[in-house]
């Protein structure tokens, strides 16, 4: 007779009483019931809009209004960088749950991220956290590009405007490791991404950042003076003034050299920094009003963008060895009204 071990062995069940399983029936339901009030009824987002709720202006206190101060943890967040941005985590622990990060003042949302853990959020045209990149690209209606960040993700860095909006950035994450052959393949190619059958088979939306208001416009959108030529406009401006014309181009390169930069506005005016990052969008890191100062540990390699009030360029600047301070001077092109 074969001996089987005392963990194995198999006991009669125990009897619990009638009331004892009504008591842990109740406590099952009033639990599950909790859980569902934790989730929003409006989960669909619409990129430069709103994610449910969460608009630009929307602040703390409207979010606690709106959702119940139970579901709106305020924290500080990692933005990149080795910084941190005020911001919020939302329906924590459930399928709705997304992180809002605030410009310094908490007064306007600067993007909203929405990971893994948010299952439930969708967008009306269908995009949404598992998502393959087959079915990305058929939305998108043509391939696009996917680039590698500093921090590992894979996200695009291009759409469609008539198709996907500009103002939604998607990083995506593989189902299974990839082989060496595979990783050169990706790696190597010249055309978008998007395409490979590989990437179809095994990317699939990891993280959505959802960024609300309008965008920073591609380049500084300067008035002609009268009389002046473009030769003379170039001919006076600054290395840092004339990187404007190549925003969209200009990226952060992978760099392990850090450099402390020390920002400091004389300019008289209110001026934002913006990094940008991997794929060459801005990310909000400091908002200055006259006189105010910004320090950050960033690296060789990374450029950081000035601009106005609206949103126009008026410097990048690329960090240099041995360079501490930026001091933000008078500009006195004409951009219309700040």
């Amino acid at each position: 007779m074969p001996i089987i071990p005392r963990a194995l062995r198999l006991h009669p069940p125990h009897r619990a009483s009638r009331p004892a399983i009504l008591a842990g029936v109740l406590a099952a339901a009033i639990t599950a019931t909790a859980a569902a009030a934790q989730i929003p009824q409006d989960k669909t987002f619409v990129p430069g809009l709103r994610v449910g709720e969460v608009r630009i202006d929307s602040t703390p206190a409207s979010l606690r209004r709106a959702y119940g101060p139970e579901n709106v943890i305020l924290r500080r967040l990692p933005a990149g960088e080795g910084t941190t941005l005020p911001g919020a985590i939302l329906f924590r622990g459930t399928a709705a749950e997304m992180k809002v990060f605030w410009h310094p003042g908490r007064t306007r949302v600067a993007y909203v991220e929405i990971g893994p853990q948010g299952r439930a959020w969708r967008s009306p045209f269908g995009i949404r956290i598992g998502l393959t990149v087959a079915r990305v690209q058929q939305l998108n209606g043509r391939p696009f590009q996917i680039e590698r960040e500093n921090d590992g993700h894979n996200c695009n860095s291009d759409w469609d405007p008539d198709k996907l909006s500009k103002r939604m950035v998607l990083c995506f994450a593989t189902d299974e490791p990839l082989s060496h052959a595979d990783e050169t393949r990706i790696s190597r190619s010249r055309g978008p991404r998007s395409a490979l059958p590989v990437v179809q088979r095994t990317f699939r939306i990891h993280t959505m950042r959802i960024h609300l208001g309008r965008a920073i416009p591609p380049g500084p959108g300067t008035r002609r003076r009268s009389g002046e030529t473009a030769e003379r406009r170039r001919a006076t401006l600054s290395p840092a003034q004339s990187r404007c014309r190549r925003f969209g181009q200009l990226r952060s390169a992978h760099s392990t050299e850090p450099v402390t930069l020390m920002f400091i506005n004389r300019s008289g005016a209110y001026r934002t920094i913006a990094w940008l990052d991997g794929r060459g969008r801005p990310r909000t890191y400091a908002n200055l009003n006259a006189g105010q100062r910004f320090s950050v540990t960033t690296y060789l390699g990374h450029p950081w963008m000035i601009t106005d009030g609206p949103g126009n360029c008026l410097a990048i600047h690329m960090p240099r060895r041995g360079q501490r301070v930026i001091v933000l001077r008078p500009d006195r092109r004409r951009f219309g009204r700040e």
